[in-house]
């Protein structure tokens, strides 16, 4: 989340602030994924399930992923009712693709709804310039607009930087429109010529005699701009192991360029180091992307693309690691795992990303059970993920609070009784978010806040969704859901690249997920070996798969208010069904 100067906040315009606060939220590589854009909406979903329809008449193996689609589908109508409900001949068509069990009806009426349904970012455009002329008082909605543009804006490439670019020449004082119209402006722009630098571990010679393609030339001097980035990039080439390649690309935004011009410069390498059956050339991923007005640097790297960060504390969780007891026998899933994890990222191609990190969660659930190793997958990972949604945006909050306090130089109330002037507590916001209607910690966190829009309406959504056990039951049973899904997508995008060759839409954002993914099963799972050195991996995965049954059905048992004991125990009945304690 931003935090603009006090100064900026005490004179904003509420209503833009909130709109342009929220645009670059959603890009943040530190938002957790409720605050995120939804990588598929129904146009995207109403696409994937023509050509899964299309490989199941082929083969009886991809049918069971129409279904798991169509499900999709349904949830995703539900989602966007803000444009859907002008349009009830889109609905209806939505309404009988999720029901139908005729392929080529179903791939008929993809058909149909792609041809007829209309644009969808001048659409929601329009409906974001409606719903935005009403602001302050549907701030929900208007939000859930602007997290579907967030979705074509994915499409797009868009990084942090050009987030910031679209709403960061207005101040916060003017008026809404002019946000929306800036944001309006950076989706619907034309693409533009990109010159992109990229680098080839390799000598000139052989280079030289593989440039048949007139849009892949030698780097010369005039095309590196005089701007500090560019110049850094240009002192960086080494001269005696590199050779720079200038390769043109056409493209909105500066990540698509360079996946455009890794995607011309791939061949060149792979075709040599077949016939030389050696790695003699390889892609530097780190590639200077520039236009008429600013030059950037973009690191393809696997290790780049994934949002996870590094722990501060990496080197000691890795010794605690290494000298976790093994009387109980090697743990040879978990250790081939590891071991395909730093495979996947040290690769430089964000295919041969994609299939190691996949590898990496078969490795981990290999050799357990009688199901094959995705259902294995399906039935462990999303449990273990989605039982922490809750900590995860309670953890959020408490930093985005910290943050906002240092800025407008104020401390926490006492009522905040874990927290100080260097750390909000999680557990103090969590009470306030999970507490009673008109508790004290709730107003006074709002109060606090009050002039910061976005954070303010963070804190009371999540009031509002998390003070009624029931709402939380559904909100972990939803979360579980859509991970299966995911998870299923993800299978199929790597089965694609394996035997296809065709790289799934979204690759980086994927990698990223199934990363994430591993991340956190791995933790645990360490964390799990540590107490209890008599359990292999697949009692660990076991064991938080039931952790999470039991926080759905205490949940669903209880009438009063949420135990914020089941996700920040003390000394209670709780701890020991306690997930994340280490």
């Amino acid at each position: 989340m931003y935090f603009p100067a006090s100064s900026d906040l005490g004179s904003s315009n509420e209503s833009s602030a909130l709109i342009a606060l929220a645009w670059q939220e959603m890009f943040d590589t530190g938002t957790p994924d409720p605050y995120r854009p939804r990588l598929f909406d129904t146009h995207f979903l109403v696409s994937e399930l023509a050509e899964l329809t299309t490989l199941a008449s082929r083969d009886a193996r991809w049918r069971r992923h129409v279904k798991l689609v169509q499900e999709e589908i349904r949830d995703a109508t539900r989602a966007e009712s803000h444009w859907l409900d002008d349009h009830r001949w889109c609905c209806e068509l939505l309404r009988k693709l999720v029901k139908s069990d005729s392929p080529s009806e179903i791939k008929d009426i993809a058909t149909v709804f792609s041809d007829t349904a209309p644009s969808p970012v001048p659409t929601l455009l329009d409906v974001l310039q409606r719903e935005a002329a009403r602001l302050p008082k549907n701030k929900q909605r208007t939000l859930a607009v602007l997290e579907h543009l967030g979705t074509h804006a994915v499409r797009l490439g868009y990084l942090a930087t050009d987030a910031t670019a679209a709403v960061g020449g207005i101040a916060y004082s003017e008026d809404v429109q002019a946000i929306v119209d800036n944001i309006g402006a950076s989706l619907q722009a034309q693409p533009r010529q990109f010159t992109c630098i990229v680098r080839l571990y390799g000598d000139r010679p052989t280079v030289q005699a593989l440039l048949v393609s007139p849009d892949v030339r030698f780097a010369k001097r005039s095309d590196f701009p005089r701007d500090q980035t560019a110049q850094s990039f240009k002192a960086g080439v080494d001269h005696g192991r590199e050779v720079a390649l200038a390769v043109p690309a056409k493209a909105v935004t500066h990540s698509r360029a360079v996946d455009d011009a890794l995607h011309k410069c791939r061949p060149i390498v792979d075709v040599l180091n077949f016939y030389e059956n050696r790695a003699a050339l390889r892609i530097n991923p780190t590639v200077l992307v520039s236009d008429e007005h600013q030059s950037q640097i973009v690191d393809r790297r696997t290790e780049q693309s994934v949002a996870t960060r590094p722990r501060r504390n990496a080197k000691r969780l890795a010794r605690r690691a290494l000298t976790v007891g093994r009387h109980a026998g090697p743990h040879e899933a978990l250790e081939n795992a590891l071991e395909q994890h730093s495979i996947a990222l040290a690769s430089s191609d964000a295919m041969a990303g994609l299939v190691g990190m996949w590898t990496a969660l078969e490795c981990l659930v290999g050799g357990s059970g009688t199901d094959s190793a995705r259902g294995r997958i399906v039935r462990w990972v999303p449990p273990t993920v989605a039982a922490r949604r809750v900590d995860k945006i309670t953890r959020y909050l408490a930093v985005c609070c910290h943050y906002f306090y240092r800025t407008m130089s104020m401390r926490p109330s006492a009522l905040f009784a874990r927290s100080h002037p260097y750390r909000m507590s999680a557990r103090d916001v969590c009470e306030a978010i999970t507490g009673k209607k008109g508790n004290n910690l709730i107003q006074r966190l709002l109060e606090d806040v009050a002039s910061h829009p976005l954070l303010r309406f963070r804190v009371y959504e999540s009031w509002k969704n998390m003070h009624e056990p029931k709402t939380v039951q559904k909100q972990l049973e939803v979360s579980k859901q859509r991970l299966a899904w995911h998870l299923e997508r993800i299978y199929r995008a790597r089965n694609m690249t394996v035997h296809m060759g065709a790289p799934p839409p979204y690759l980086l954002a994927l990698i990223d997920h199934v990363q994430y993914y591993f991340s956190r099963c791995v933790s645990r799972i360490l964390a799990d070996l540590d107490s209890h050195p008599n359990w292999s991996v697949a009692t660990s995965l076991e064991h938080h798969r039931q952790q999470f049954d039991f926080i759905v059905e205490t949940l669903g048992d209880t009438s009063s208010q949420v135990p914020a004991t089941l996700f920040f125990p003390g000394d209670d009945d709780f701890k020991d069904f306690h997930p994340w304690r280490r």
